[in-house]
């Protein structure tokens, strides 16, 4: 098995668990690195929040003192001092390998604070926040970038500035913001963007067990990061290591991810937070633990009217009750 490092440390391979904003909280890392991943990411943490001391926000940065593998924390703002004064907060209450700052993030909610992949149209502002960062933490940073703004070319400017700035690696998501999640990753930039890069690179977008190897040998990249792959399926890292290794890949049965899912809400359920919301939070991400297997449109109904523990596990005990003997996806 193949390993890579950032600055000091030595991850145990090149499989990172992405940050998912309202999938990636402590329970889905824990359950990511007992199946092996090399890395995890909490969700991006505002820094803005952080700094005014929002005790919801501080609670998600102290929620990586349970974490299991090695953990990036990331934040993502705009405004230097706010940055410094997260970062601070941070040291004071979480346990965190690295320290990453978001400028990939494409959503309106998130560009509308100048944050975000909205940054990628001011290199120079990058520059100073993640020179500042840089400064401020006792971690190593990392910066998760995407291939530019609008024009992907600008990927390898991108990386001399985050070089510039002193990052000990670089994750790069392979669309421009302007062109969101469409089409497919220009993995051959990515390859070029890598090429630049003096320190760790890790490819990111659309990335599989199918595919994460062709992934690794074409770009070059050091590292490989999953993010809609990982959701409900915490047994995706068990399956890149298998493939790598060339044993048999683990198939995920009806069964398995019942049991997957009541793991996953052991977890969610046992974190400092008001139940009801993770109730409903937890809507989002609980469907996809059945994606592609027979009736996965009726389990999604059935599983997003849930609004508490005792409901979740009410029905999962229906789904295996009634599909146990469909193990098998179509």
């Amino acid at each position: 098995m193949k390993t890579f490092s950032i600055a000091d440390t030595v991850l145990k391979n090149r499989y990172v668990e992405a940050p998912l904003a309202g999938f990636s909280d402590v329970a889905m890392r824990i359950l990511a690195a007992r199946f092996g991943a090399g890395l995890v990411y909490t969700e991006m943490i505002s820094a803005a929040a952080l700094s005014r001391g929002s005790l919801e926000t501080i609670n998600m940065v102290k929620e990586t003192k349970r974490d299991e593998a090695p953990v990036a924390l990331q934040l993502f703002g705009s405004d230097e001092e706010e940055l410094k004064k997260a970062i601070k907060v941070c040291e004071e209450n979480g346990r965190y390998n690295f320290l990453d700052f978001n400028i990939g993030c494409p959503v309106p909610k998130v560009m509308k604070q100048d944050a975000g992949s909205h940054l990628l149209t001011d290199l120079d502002k990058v520059y100073r926040l993640v020179k500042a960062m840089v400064d401020t933490s006792q971690v190593p940073v990392i910066v998760k970038s995407r291939l530019g703004y609008s024009n992907p070319e600008d990927c390898v400017k991108i990386v001399d500035v985050l070089q510039s700035a002193g990052v000990s690696a670089i994750a790069m998501h392979g669309r421009t913001r302007n062109e969101f999640y469409l089409g497919l990753p220009h993995y051959d930039l990515l390859k070029k963007a890598k090429e630049e890069s003096k320190v760790p690179f890790i490819a990111n977008g659309n990335i599989g067990v199918d595919n994460a190897l062709e992934i690794l040998a074409e770009t070059g990249a050091d590292a490989v990061m999953l993010g809609r792959k990982a959701i409900g399926n915490p047994m995706v890292f068990k399956q890149l290591i298998a493939r790598e290794e060339g044993e048999p890949i683990p198939q995920l049965t009806l069964q398995n991810q019942v049991e997957l899912m009541k793991e996953q809400l052991e977890l969610e359920y046992s974190r400092e937070v008001p139940p009801e919301r993770i109730s409903v939070e937890f809507r989002a991400a609980a469907p996809a633990f059945f994606q592609g297997f027979p009736n996965s449109r009726k389990i999604r109904s059935l599983l997003v009217k849930c609004s508490c523990k005792e409901n979740y596990i009410d029905a999962l005990n229906k789904i295996v009750e009634h599909r146990i003997d469909e193990d098998n996806k179509d």
